[in-house]
């Protein structure tokens, strides 16, 4: 009896003494807050033993998931820079299995702020940045809901300077369209799944900049699947942003250049018009019998349905064999005063009407190179 009352004793000092143990380990590695506040005491309890430097998953597995949205606040194109600047808020929202707790166990509550430098956040980056001698991650030090279900949900303030190269061809109506690459500097599509709201690009909180106008917006994943890795993708998200100038403010200086010069291409083309048309009145009027070459022109164009249509319109068939010295088979032998004088005038009609399809390409060669 005395021994069995020895061992209950010493049970009893060694439980005695692993409680003091457990406590004082617990005590080392997560200290007791001094605060008498439960927000504060929960912020400590979940922060104890936390590491931001890995991805908040009970099992390495698993995936975090990332959703982001772009609400812009305001952009400019810089066309000799060939830079797209923006600024906007991002918000992203991811899941943190470390930040978990039961709100009936710290007074209801359900939510808390934490600064980003205390939690792990994911490095989200701009891969086609104009400057790349900076951080790459976009989430700064600012403060995160944190909801009891372990939900993180940021706005962050952004500043972006993009890589987009314009092309002048319709200066100044021009629009250009510049992407916005998204993805993570470090992880995997396999550690991070990168995703985006619906409303990629908000535009309820844009400035208008007077400049450009903000046309059409969307984004596209793109897979990540690279040769070097076939294990393993590296995806991006790409925003792309069409964007219009409004010309008011250089319409000016374009449109009045144009016109001097469709002025200047008019006035040359009228004066060769009436050199040609000089040329053609000398033809006409001509005694002397004309080449061969000349005279077989003629026959071949009046001799076709096509030639008399576009370039003798206003000879008909009969008339065209009266002015040649021929009707109904029979023919009628003229002067040769006559006939020469035909021939030289059915060859200047000829000329006459390619000449006038020719300027009537030519102006339109000339509209359609001077419209925006």
């Amino acid at each position: 009896m005395r021994n069995f009352c020895n061992y209950k004793s010493l049970v009893l000092i060694l439980c005695h003494l692993s409680y003091r143990l457990i406590q004082a380990y617990d005590g080392f590695s997560c200290p007791p807050s001094n605060s008498e506040t439960t927000a504060v005491k929960l912020r400590d309890s979940l922060l104890c033993n936390y590491d931001q430097a890995l991805r908040p998953v009970s099992n390495h597995r698993n995936s975090t998931s990332i959703i982001f949205r772009l609400i812009l606040k305001y952009f400019a194109y810089k066309t000799y820079e060939s830079m797209l600047s923006l600024d906007a808020w991002l918000t992203v929202v991811w899941k943190d299995e470390h930040l978990t707790w039961n709100p009936a166990d710290h007074e209801g509550i359900k939510y808390l702020h934490l600064h980003t430098s205390d939690i792990w956040t994911p490095d989200l980056s701009v891969y086609n940045m104009a400057s790349q001698g900076s951080d790459p991650n976009l989430i700064g030090n600012v403060k995160c809901l944190v909801t009891s279900k372990g939900q993180v949900q940021g706005v962050i303030p952004i500043h972006l300077d993009i890589l987009c190269v314009p092309d002048l061809t319709r200066y100044p109506f021009d629009t250009q369209n510049c992407t916005i690459r998204f993805g993570s500097w470090i992880h995997k599509g396999e550690e991070l799944d990168l995703k985006f709201a619906k409303d990629i690009l908000g535009t309820e909180e844009l400035e208008p900049n007077g400049e450009w106008q903000l046309v059409s917006q969307s984004a596209v994943k793109n897979a990540g699947k690279y040769k070097c890795c076939p294990n393993e993708t590296y995806p991006s998200i790409e925003i792309s942003m069409n964007i219009k100038r409004l010309s008011s403010s250089h319409a000016a200086s374009f449109v009045v250049p144009t016109l001097v010069t469709f002025s200047r291409d008019s006035l040359l083309l009228t004066v060769f018009a009436i050199l040609f048309t000089v040329v053609f009145r000398t033809l006409m009027q001509k005694k002397v019998a004309p080449p061969t070459w000349i005279s077989s022109i003629v026959s071949v164009v009046i001799s076709c349905r096509p030639g008399q249509l576009i370039l003798l319109s206003d000879y008909s068939t009969r008339g065209v064999a009266s002015a040649k010295g021929e009707e109904d088979g029979a023919t009628i032998v003229p002067t040769e005063t006559n006939s020469t004088n035909q021939d030289w005038e059915l060859f200047a009609k000829i000329l006459d009407k390619l000449f006038l399809y020719t300027y009537i390409i030519v102006y339109l060669v000339m509209i359609l190179s001077f419209l925006p």
